[in-house]
Parts: C-alpha cells; sequence; structure tokens
C-alpha cells in the first residue's frame, strides 16, 4: 500500500528491454525542459539517454553514447553528466579519460551528437586528473569539474553558441594557501553565480571559492573541515547541493554516513554549520555510505543516497532554518523497489514531481514519486475539524474546496471560518456560546463568499472555484452570517444574525462533509488544487482586491462578465498602493491620496488598467481579456449607469463605487466576494436591493501574458 511518500515507480536496468549504457550506473540529470533524464554508466563508458512521461516520470530508452565508437571520446569510465541551462549541451566526465566529453542536444529527440573532448595534460589542459564531477555555472557562461586524483578544480569557458569548452586556469589542493579539495569529488555554484563549493573526500572538508563572474576564475575564501570548530557529517564528503534558495549547504559525508546542513553568507559565501543528520541516530536511515545530496526544486525536500544502505532517504527542508526531519528510506529489494542496489546519485525532475536515483551496482535507474503532500480533512468532534497534510511537517500547508451543493435563500447570506484552539473550539479560553465568543470567532475568520438570491443568466455558483489555504493541523469551525456581512455584525454588534455550525448540521462524506444552513448546503472537502493566483487578501475586511505583489511577470486575465440590472454599468480595475486602498500618483511606490480624501475617485479611474473595460448587456454574458502588471495590487471599481469619462469630468463620486467603504459616498459596500476571485456588484446607493447580481465579475488569471 502506498503513503504517498516517495512511492516507487519502475526501474529501468540495463540489458533488459533494450537498455543499454547504464553498466555500474552512477550520475543521473533531467534536461532544464524535463524531457529527458541521462544517466552515465561507468563499467560502459558511455551515457544513456531515456524520454520522460512528465506524467507519470516513467522513461523510455533512446540510445546510448559509448567511448570509442563513432568518434566519442573522453567518456572511459563515465563518472558525472550535466546539461547545460539553456538545454542545448550534454557534458559527461570520464574518470579513467581523466575527460570532459561534449555533445550537442536535439531538444524534440533528446539524441547526442559528439562535439569534442578537453582531457588532463593536452593542450594546456590541468586539474581534470581522475574527474568525478562537472558543473556549469547558472549563467552558461563556465564550465567546473572536480579531479579526484589531482585534488583540484579545473575552470573552462564555455561558447555558449557552440558549447565548447576553451580551458581557464586550475585551483589545487596545496598551492596558494589553498584547502579543502584533497580528493576532490564533487562541485557546485550557488544560484547567483558568485561562489563555488567544492568537497574533498579525503579532506573530509568543503572549499569556498569566490566566483569572478567575467572571468570564471576562482578566489580561495575559506575550508570547512569535519572535526572543527564543531563540524560533524563531513567525514568523507563526497556530494555538495545548494537550496534553491541560496541560504543553505548541504553535504553528503560518506565515512560519516550522514548529511551535513550549513548557512550561507550571500555576501562572503562563507559557511557556517547548524545541523547533522546520521545514519542509526534520532530514527535516520538509507544514508550508510552517504553519496549524493540534492534538494528539490521546490526546496521542500531533500534527497540523499546511502550507497551501502541500497536506498534513497527523503527529508522535509525547513526553509529558514534549513534544518531536516527524517520522512522516509526506500531500499533496494524492499516492497517490490528494485535497481537501487548500491545507489550512488539521485536527482529531481525540474517539477519537483519525480525522484530518479542511479544504482551502481545494479546498473540501474530507478524511479519514485516525489512525497505528495496530501491535504487530510477529518471531523475531531462535533462540528470541529481538523486540516492537515499527510506529512505534517513545520511550514506545509493545507488546503480545503468548498462548493455550493445547493442555496434557495431569498437572501444574500455569507459563509466564513475561523481557526479554533482546541478540540472544544474554544478561543482565547472562550467557550462556544459563552459571552464574547461570536466576536471572537469573527475577529480571527476568514470569508469564504456570499451566496446570491437572483443569479443573472449565464451565470452558475456551481462553477466558482473556492479554494482556501490553512497552516496544517489547523482546527476550523465555520458560520454563516445571514442578510448580512462579518464586517457589518462587528460594526454593529448585531450577533444576532450569526448562525455557528453544530454537531446536527453537518454530515462525513468522501474526503469531507457537507454543511447544511437550512438554505444553503456546502460540501467541504480536502484538496490538492492550487490556491488561485491573486486571491492572498480575498476573504478579509474589504479584501476584494486582486494581490500580484509576489508576481514577478505580467498576469493575464480573462474575465467573464454577468449582468441583471436596468443600469448600463461599467466595472474596471485600478492600481492601490497598499491593502488600505492609498493611490500612488507620483510613481515613488508610496500613497499619495488616501481612501476618503478629495479625488479619490478621479484618481482610481484616472490610474485604471488600460484594457479592462467592462460591460455587458442586461441578462448577457460577456467574455475578454485584459493583462494586469507584476508585483502590484488591484481593486475593482463599478461606474453606475456611466463610463470613466463622466468622472473624470465631474467632482462628485456618487456614481462610482470601491471595495473600500471610506471611498464610497454612502459608506456602504457595494462589493462582495462570491468566490476566488469572483466579485458580485450592487449599483444602487446604500445598498439598494442588496443583492449584489448587478454585476458580477469572473476573473482567472495566468502568468506570462503575451
Amino acid at each position: 500500500m502506498t503513503d504517498k511518500i516517495l512511492d516507487f515507480v519502475e526501474f529501468k536496468k540495463n540489458g533488459i528491454d533494450g537498455v543499454n549504457g547504464l553498466a555500474g550506473a552512477d550520475s543521473v540529470t533531467v534536461s532544464p525542459d524535463g524531457k529527458f533524464l541521462y544517466a552515465s554508466g561507468y563499467f560502459d563508458s558511455a551515457v544513456a539517454v531515456f524520454a520522460r512521461n512528465a506524467d507519470t516520470g516513467k522513461l523510455s530508452f533512446v540510445e546510448f553514447q559509448q567511448d570509442g565508437i563513432n568518434g566519442v571520446d573522453g567518456l572511459a569510465n563515465a563518472s558525472s553528466v550535466t546539461v547545460s541551462p539553456d538545454g542545448k549541451f550534454l557534458y559527461a566526465s570520464g574518470y579513467f579519460d581523466s575527460a570532459v566529453a561534449v555533445f550537442a542536444r536535439n531538444a524534440d529527440t533528446g539524441k547526442l551528437s559528439f562535439m569534442e573532448v578537453q582531457k588532463d595534460g593536452t593542450n594546456g589542459v590541468d586539474g581534470l586528473g581522475g574527474v568525478e564531477s562537472v558543473t556549469v555555472s547558472p549563467d552558461g557562461k563556465f564550465l567546473y569539474a572536480a579531479g579526484t586524483t589531482d585534488s583540484a578544480v579545473g575552470v573552462f569557458a564555455r561558447n555558449v553558441e557552440t558549447g565548447k569548452l576553451s580551458f581557464v586556469e586550475f585551483q589545487k589542493d596545496g598551492t596558494n594557501g589553498i584547502d579543502g579539495l584533497g580528493g576532490a569529488e564533487s562541485v557546485t555554484v550557488s544560484p547567483d553565480g558568485k561562489f563555488l563549493y567544492a568537497a574533498g573526500t579525503t579532506d573530509s572538508a568543503v572549499g569556498v571559492f569566490a566566483r569572478n563572474v567575467e572571468t570564471g576564475k576562482l578566489s580561495f575564501v575559506e575550508v570547512q573541515k569535519d572535526g572543527t570548530n564543531g563540524i560533524d557529517g563531513l567525514g568523507g564528503a563526497n556530494s555538495l547541493t545548494v537550496s534553491p534558495d541560496g541560504k543553505f549547504l548541504y553535504a553528503a559525508g560518506y565515512d560519516d554516513s550522514a548529511v551535513a546542513v550549513f548557512t550561507r553568507n550571500a555576501e562572503t559565501g562563507k559557511l557556517s554549520f547548524v545541523e547533522v543528520q546520521k545514519d542509526g541516530t534520532n530514527g535516520v536511515d538509507g544514508l550508510a555510505g552517504a553519496e549524493s545530496v540534492t534538494v528539490s526544486p521546490d526546496g521542500k525536500f531533500l534527497y540523499a543516497n546511502g550507497i551501502n544502505d541500497s536506498a534513497v532517504a527523503v527529508f522535509a527542508r525547513d526553509a529558514k532554518t534549513g534544518k531536516l526531519s527524517f520522512l522516509k528510506v526506500q531500499k533496494d529489494g524492499t516492497d517490490g523497489v528494485d535497481g537501487l542496489a548500491g545507489a550512488y546519485s539521485v536527482t529531481v525532475s525540474p517539477d519537483s514531481k519525480f525522484v530518479y536515483a542511479a544504482g551502481y551496482d545494479d546498473s540501474a535507474v530507478s524511479v519514485f514519486n516525489s512525497p505528495n503532500n496530501v491535504s487530510v480533512l477529518t471531523k475531531i468532534t462535533g462540528d470541529i475539524f481538523s486540516l492537515k497534510t499527510k506529512l505534517n511537517v513545520k511550514g506545509d500547508k493545507g488546503k480545503l474546496s468548498i462548493k455550493i451543493k445547493n442555496s434557495t435563500s431569498k437572501d444574500v447570506n455569507e459563509l466564513g471560518v475561523f481557526a479554533v484552539d482546541d478540540e472544544q473550539g474554544k478561543i482565547n479560553g472562550i467557550a462556544p456560546g459563552a459571552e464574547g465568543y461570536t466576536q471572537a470567532a469573527l475577529l480571527r475568520s476568514k470569508v469564504i463568499f456570499s451566496t446570491l438570491a437572483n443569479l443573472p443568466n449565464g451565470f452558475k455558483t456551481a462553477d466558482l472555484a473556492n479554494i482556501l489555504e490553512f497552516d496544517s493541523d489547523t482546527k476550523l469551525r465555520f458560520y454563516l452570517v445571514s442578510n448580512s456581512t462579518t464586517q457589518s455584525v462587528l460594526s454593529g454588534k448585531n450577533f444576532s444574525n450569526v448562525l455557528f455550525s453544530s454537531s446536527t448540521n453537518n454530515n462525513v462524506e468522501n474526503d469531507g462533509f457537507s454543511l447544511n444552513f437550512q438554505n444553503l448546503v456546502v460540501d467541504v472537502q480536502a484538496t490538492q488544487q492550487e490556491v488561485p493566483l491573486g486571491t492572498g487578501l480575498q476573504g478579509k475586511n474589504q479584501g476584494e482586491l486582486i494581490d500580484l505583489r509576489s508576481v514577478t511577470e505580467s498576469v493575464k486575465a480573462n474575465f467573464v462578465v454577468n449582468r441583471e440590472a436596468s443600469y448600463n454599468n461599467f466595472v474596471g480595475f485600478y492600481q492601490v498602493a497598499d491593502e488600505n486602498g492609498g493611490i500612488d500618483t507620483n510613481g515613488d511606490g508610496k500613497a499619495d491620496i488616501l481612501v476618503g480624501q478629495a479625488g479619490y475617485a478621479q484618481a482610481a479611474v484616472r490610474g485604471r488598467v488600460t484594457g479592462i473595460d467592462l460591460t455587458v448587456n442586461n441578462q448577457g454574458t460577456a467574455s475578454s481579456t485584459g493583462t494586469f502588471g507584476a508585483n502590484s495590487l488591484f481593486a475593482p471599481f463599478i461606474i453606475v449607469d456611466g463610463r470613466p469619462d463622466a468622472i473624470l469630468n465631474s467632482t462628485a463620486n456618487k456614481n462610482v463605487y470601491f471595495a473600500f467603504l471610506g471611498a464610497n459616498s454612502d459608506k456602504v459596500n457595494h462589493i462582495r466576494l462570491l468566490g476566488n476571485n469572483t466579485f458580485g456588484f450592487e449599483d444602487l446607493k446604500n445598498g439598494g436591493d442588496k443583492d449584489y447580481n448587478d454585476v458580477i465579475v469572473q476573473t482567472k488569471l495566468s502568468v506570462n501574458a503575451t
């Protein structure tokens, strides 16, 4: 039975189903586009090529390139493979050849074409003796190789057009004050490209070098050695990786059967020891003869091979501290796992969904699903529910999907959720039903959506997405505000409109439960769906906004607009400087006109997002697209029975309404949240008939607009 934590998928073995080139498999890498996997076969002196199924992770053999065949050179005892960041070239090291072989990649087929070889002692090349590891700098301009018998790092410039290499220099242990490169076996470059780290096996150390990003040359910074200054886990250091955020370095120690954790100083490159995870300590398993270590591209997990355990161990990462929590081990010959004998190398697909490990003794590549952090929703007691993730490690987020199953109310009601402190539903020591409980609950609540009584033609509440995210192990309770809003109740202290969920109005169903508030029935389920882009503030007070402050690229918006109103209204969006709705008019990023100040309406309409002009005929449906800028916050507005020019040519603002009550002439709410990125508008003064269906705007957002 699978547990969604590193589940075995399949293995590909040398000599089976036409697979060739994997004898003594000892290095694996996936192309940047995720379409192909490459593995070096030490005994075959070859590189094997596999196509990847992006959905299943499974592999299909394509070809192999072998030393001495069709002019290929430099692959004798192939020990390492890497692909350039642009995906155009592959570089492989040959331990016995003391060389780096260069291949061009066919992006469509994955096949390789031999280009050239760089050998130690030829044309001035040095530092490649017994080369074990190669890597390309993030900018793609340089290649670095660790020469084990030379105890050195060789530096090459890359021609980004042809992929060919030009020798630049080498840095050797014991020369010019350099230390830590004894038996250099692994080399990696920090994500910012400023520093290089090398593992010295016989030195049981990590050597730190600064990189000249223009020349590629290295300058020795420091060495971190096992057994000095409290450092542990570097005995026989032979593999290094830096976390994607650049904040931490992880090293595998073969002799120590361990993974050592260091923080990185981004300015100096220097390392500070954090902790060690050792095989057989505190339940850790799979690290005997630790040989390889890598961090998933999403930064959530670390994987390490134990060659003596024939295993892959998986750890959860704390993104803030870098510390590791052991989760699981997969061992060859256990629970159907195969291909891991002599596990020597591990890598992760670019989407972080699949893990691949090279089994040196099995001459194979094993495939695993990466940890699937499934959200689990359970009923604790009465109407208190617990939302956890499968792994339930610090920093995990559980996700809920809430959908309307049936709504017959003639009022516009608001559904919300709040976190409680214990299984009894207490909040700060206040028990349900006690004085002050309702206010305490609403003060920490999150609005899910409002329900409409009169739906425009073409608008279906069943189609709305309502995905919410909470910290793992959060205890939740739900409530309904009848014919009002959470904020209105808090403002007027009229708590009689609030109805809490109870033990009698919920039913457990499948992976969730249903809530029945008489005229409203909703389905609540744990989900793996992603929280829609832009919804970070939605559910908060006056949070009917689109939050793109963490997005670095422009965002494409697809709009669907419905209407049930006699007025021919106009809806648009404008950029605000902060969550309070201030408007930046001079481009310095700070609010110049605040909500409620004179000229606010004109500034908002004048600064509206160009090209997003949303209108529709009564009882009609209209679709359109637009583009929101990156790293920004946007708010909606409605112009009643008019167009922007009418507002810009007037000093009044009585015909335009905003999400911020202080900006509205009647100080009444005119915009309600109906679902993720879905807003309902009321066009009549003082809230009118409060049906919020006069205009409905649904927005679907996606990054990389063109």
